[in-house]
């Protein structure tokens, strides 16, 4: 374990070398990562350094300030006289001194400061002078002499540069173009020069390199080789070591490897960006990325920028100077920006934009060679640099926008003329060789996507999608214009901006544009009736209802007859297409779930026209296909769960050989075999692939999307149907967490919701409540009216009310709810999902409402008949609760046996056993799994019976659902004896509410103890417990139980006040509530 002092004082002697407060700041968020502790103990030393009179405690690492000790002005150090001080730094001085033998001149002094000379400050402060000393080149200040003063300080004696930064002489002077690239080559010889020696600068930026004025010349000068390090040996042998992630450098001149906080090997092409840099601001008097831009960066936005982001080309960012921009470099280059954006166009725009590439192995190898390729460019004679292929700038494209396409089954579209065909991540290179050998008609194509690469993006969110769509939005209006009275161009154009928009999130401009295809298909070129272009136009409008959360928007029925055409004529012409794949599963997904053998044969063949075509390792839809399949036979037929299995081991296996652990595709596959192994009852199989797949997305960087969230918000159910419900709501407040910084608000919502799904299955009702109303919020802050976080998060709100005890204002809530719970349970292939939400509405609602309760009733029982074929674990649950929502309406138009007898149904439901062993445990699924699916059914027939004067009877439900629970316990799963005592609880609650206080003092004893010994349990619910003991022994006349229970909730209570901590994902008045 390290030295936490040791570590506080290393990360000291590097910040005080920072003065700007901002950059200091961000290298301790680096250097201390998040270790509270360690980071104080580093202020406290920079506090105690700021202070003129003060003492550093500790291991004596600065004795006294060197206000206390004499002034090295007017003294001699070694054969220098002093003269004055003309430069600090935290750990150095550096003084003019002249030196009067065994030659005359002026030289500069370095010199540690007094008290200051430590022997990490001494390695590096030799590093550096060792650096210098190597190299001898007119570009590189030279250093004559070194030393220690009479006091023990270290010094050394090197060339003095009267000059100043070379992009300052450069404007000052007003140079031109040619004139500024000569000096820069100069710059790059002599860092070259470095790198011959074995030595790389790290910190190459203006202020490090001088213009001096030597015999009428403007000489540039490298100076300050404080963090050089050395190539394969070091430079002393106490040279100082990073021992702790951190930044080196200066975060605007920075490269990409350089920002990475992971032992990555810097080698000569991080100068050789440093210099890409420098000529891109020398050219365009603006740094890639802004100062402004930097400073106001998080420590990790900052590093995302500078390994991320594709800055603009240096004509673009010409070309979008403010007003007052333009006018400074119009003075400063003596040239118009529209004269200089001509001038950089082409051959410097290329040599900038490959000095700075993101990828190391595409920069320059070496800074001579960029030394070269400027002087070529000079010369009029060809450059190494070439703009690069179109597929290249796409995948350039790609990083700067993950969102928008790193797809599940494409990575974009790119259409040769004339053939329509959709070439998806696995064909696109083939498919834009083609394109790029220059066919006519494609270089509308190829401009299209150029104008994408050099449109400039502006601020983007963290996501970088609003930037996107305003692209998009920008470009969507003149394809018309740029396919140039070409039909088919123009179809191409529309299925492209159609896919992005798609992979944005944004299904409604994507089925605008993909419609826009079809309709020009149809009456501009007249695809005849069975044409396999045709054929493809309505696959892509199909795909786009699977892609929407707001079904509402699409005509089904016309989206189904599409599918259902495309797979008439690719059966006619006897093609076997992945297009042809598509048709089938998309006419699958539109298929009658009541014929779930239909949907799986539909299935089935688009799985083996997949096999078919596929490349020999296996292509991306041969995925799909299993992952289809799969859940079909997972969802609708319980019997198979064991080919669902199998099917997603193969898909597991082809993602493995063609994937890597970075892309999001072996993630995607691997959060979906989590989905089938928990509805076979593998909770444990599941919570590792989703755990895997959590860590696949965060490790290519797309832990900012929806679909990683899911998977995470996946993991964190199936750890809490395995009963850990703790470490599944850390899950959910990691997740929160990153939602929030990304502005994430659907997956903040669906997170709140499983949250609050948590809760209730703990029967913690206040805090359930809270999260419900915390995915409001986030619902509210998502664009769009009446999503489906909008319907489950605001029916949860009155659910969680309904159950705490808090009746008219679930009842107010509900009657609200039911305009937008209507409008849900009648969208066509939605209904199935929404019935049983719709009816429990109504029945909680409005209870008095005859016509109301029909409705109910009307909702339910179509429920109940597409329940007849689904008979997994999600649908039992929906079944339960369709059978609670029918016994309600009929107990209050006054037909309660039958209510009854609906009841008793429901718990037969939950309770019957699956078919086949594989799907035994699926009993346990998700938060929805029988103990807490049985809760509802049991409180309303026990009290129905009540109602009916036959109390034996209702206190045999509550009975047999405890036996129930310990066997389900006992065989099923131990980590569920929460279970248990909450069904005591609640049977000791029931049997208070009927006077029967003797009986439920044992009830509520037994829950109370088991509850304490779980730490699982909800404090309120404990709480809860514990306040019903207190009603029992007041009841009972016994004050001395009565003092002592009370005592004991008081004792929580004050528990609870001094162990909360602020947790901004913590329910905001949980505690209250309890």
């Amino acid at each position: 374990m390290r030295s936490s002092a040791q570590e506080a004082k290393n990360i000291f002697l590097e910040a005080i070398e920072i003065e700007s407060p901002k950059e200091r700041g961000m290298f301790l968020d680096g250097a201390c990562r998040g270790d509270g502790r360690l980071r104080e103990q580093v202020v406290a030393l920079l506090d105690a350094f700021a202070e003129p009179n003060s003492m550093l405690d500790g291991d004596g690492l600065i004795a006294e300030r060197e206000t206390n000790l004499p002034d090295a002005v007017g003294t001699s150090i070694g054969r220098y006289d002093v003269k004055e001080l003309i430069g600090e730094g935290g750990m150095g001085l550096v003084y003019l001194a002249d030196q009067a033998e065994p030659i005359r001149r002026q030289v500069a002094l370095k010199v540690i400061r007094p008290g200051m000379a430590s022997k990490e400050v001494v390695a590096r402060f030799e590093a550096e002078r060792q650096a210098l000393a190597m190299m001898d080149h007119p570009n590189i200040a030279h250093v004559f002499d070194g030393g220690v003063t009479e006091s023990g300080q270290p010094y050394f004696a090197m060339e003095l540069v009267n000059g100043v930064p070379i992009t300052q002489y450069c404007d000052s002077c007003r140079l031109d173009t040619r004139d500024r690239l000569g000096l820069f080559v100069n710059v790059c010889q002599a860092v070259q020069h470095a790198h011959q020696k074995g030595v790389i600068h790290r910190d190459l930026k203006p202020s490090n390199i001088l213009i001096a004025i030597q015999d009428g010349r403007p000489t540039p000068k490298i100076i300050d080789f404080g963090v050089a390090k050395a190539i394969g040996t070091r430079l002393t042998d106490q040279t100082l070591r990073t021992r702790y992630a951190q930044l080196i450098g200066t975060p605007m001149y920075m490269s990409p490897e350089q920002a990475e906080l992971r032992p990555i090997d810097v080698d000569t092409r991080s100068d050789v960006y440093s210099l890409g840099v420098l000529l891109y601001e020398l050219l365009t008097g603006a740094t890639p990325f802004s100062r402004e831009r930097l400073e106001n960066a998080s420590f990790d936005d900052l590093r995302r920028i500078i390994r991320e982001e594709e800055p603009p080309r240096p004509s673009t960012q010409v070309n979008t100077l403010a007003a007052d921009a333009s006018s400074t470099l119009n003075e400063t280059h003596r040239i118009a920006p529209r004269q200089l954006a001509h001038q950089l166009r082409g051959e410097l725009d290329w040599i900038v934009m490959k000095a700075l590439d993101k990828d190391r192995t595409r920069r320059y190898a070496s800074a001579g060679e960029l030394a070269d390729d400027v002087e070529h460019y000079l010369s009029d004679e060809p450059v190494q640099a070439k703009p690069a292929s179109v597929l290249y700038q796409i995948s350039k494209f790609t990083r700067r926008h993950r969102a928008l396409v790193a797809t599940t089954s494409a990575l974009l579209l790119a259409v040769a003329a004339g053939l329509g065909a959709v070439a998806g991540f696995w064909i696109a290179e083939r498919r834009l060789a083609e394109i790029e050998q220059g066919r006519e008609a494609n270089e509308v194509l190829l401009g299209f996507y150029q104008s994408m690469f050099d449109a400039p993006h502006g601020q983007e969110t963290t996501s970088g999608e609003r930037s996107v769509r305003d692209l998009l939005d920008g470009l969507s209006g003149s394809l018309k214009e740029r396919a140039q009275g070409r039909p088919h161009v123009e179809i191409e154009l529309h299925r492209i901006v159609a896919r992005m928009y798609q992979e944005i999130g944004e299904p409604n401009a994507a089925y605008e544009h993909q419609l826009r295809a079809l309709q020009l298909a149809e009456s501009e070129i007249g695809y005849g009736e069975y044409d396999e272009k045709y054929a493809d136009l309505l696959v892509d409008l199909a795909s786009q209802t699977e892609w929407n959360d707001k079904p509402d928007t699409f005509d089904f029925q016309a989206t189904k007859l599409r599918a259902e055409k495309a797979v008439q004529i690719y059966e006619y012409l006897g093609v076997e297409t992945e297009a042809a794949a598509d048709a089938y599963f998309h006419l699958s997904w539109f298929h009658d779930p009541m014929e779930p053998l239909k949907v799986q044969e539909l299935r089935r063949r688009a799985m083996k026209i997949a096999d078919k075509v596929a490349p020999p390792g296996g292509s991306q839809r041969q995925i799909f296909a299993r992952i289809d399949m799969a859940l079909s036979l997972s969802h609708m037929d319980v019997n198979d769960h064991q080919e669902a299995i199998d099917l997603m081991e193969e898909g597991v296996a082809i993602s493995r050989r063609i994937h890597s652990s970075t892309d999001p595709m072996a993630a995607t596959t691997l959060r979906y075999q989590g989905e089938i192994l928990l509805h076979a009852g593998d909770i444990q199989g599941a919570i590792n692939s989703y755990r895997e797949g959590w860590e696949y997305y965060q490790a290519a960087g797309y832990d900012n999307e929806e679909r990683s969230h899911g998977c995470a918000l996946a993991l964190a159910e199936a750890l809490h149907c395995a009963g850990q419900y703790n470490e599944a709501n850390e899950t959910l407040q990691d997740l929160g967490a990153i939602c929030r910084k990304h502005e994430a608000w659907k997956s903040l919502g669906n997170c709140w919701l499983v949250r609050g799904w948590c809760e209730l299955h703990r029967d913690n009702y206040p805090d359930a409540h809270q999260c419900f109303l915390e995915a409001v919020k986030a619902a509210h802050d998502e664009p769009g009216d009446d999503t489906e976080l909008d319907f489950l998060s605001e029916f949860y709100v009155a659910r969680s009310l309904d159950l705490w005890g808090r009746t008219a204002e679930a009842q107010s809530a509900y009657q609200e709810l039911q305009p937008l719970s209507s409008h849900w349970s009648e969208l066509e292939g939605i209904a199935p999902f929404a019935q049983h939400l719709h009816a429990l509405a109504v029945v909680h609602g409005s209870p008095g409402d005859t016509d109301a309760l029909e409705s109910a009733l009307a909702a339910a029982e179509r429920g109940l008949e597409f329940s007849k074929i689904a008979i997994d674990a999600p649908h039992r649950f929906r079944t339960s609760q369709l059978c609670l929502a029918k016994a309600i309406a009929l107990d209050a138009v006054g037909r309660s046996e039958e209510a009854i007898d609906v009841l008793k149904s429901g718990l037969g439901i939950l309770q019957r056993p699956f078919p086949s062993p594989v799907g035994a445990g699926a009993m346990r699924y998700h938060y929805r799994d029988p103990p807490k699916s049985r809760r509802d059914l049991e409180l309303t027939l026990a009290h129905m019976l009540v109602k009916q004067g036959r109390f034996d009877d209702a206190e045999r439900v509550f009975e047999d659902g405890i036996a129930f629970r310990k066997k389900f316990t006992e065989v099923e799963f131990p980590a569920k004896k929460l279970q248990v005592a909450l069904a005591e609880l609640r049977y000791g609650e029931f049997q208070v509410e009927h006077g029967r206080f003797i009986d439920a003092e044992e009830h509520l004893r037994q829950a109370y103890d088991e509850l304490c010994s779980n730490p699982e349990a909800a404090k309120p619910t404990v709480q809860r417990a514990a306040r019903q003991l207190v009603t029992v022994y007041d009841e009972i006349d016994r004050p001395t139980e009565v003092a002592r229970w009370r005592e004991v909730l008081e004792q929580m209570n004050e528990s609870v006040d001094e162990n909360a901590e602020p947790d901004e994902d913590a329910p905001s008045d949980s505690s209250e509530a309890a």
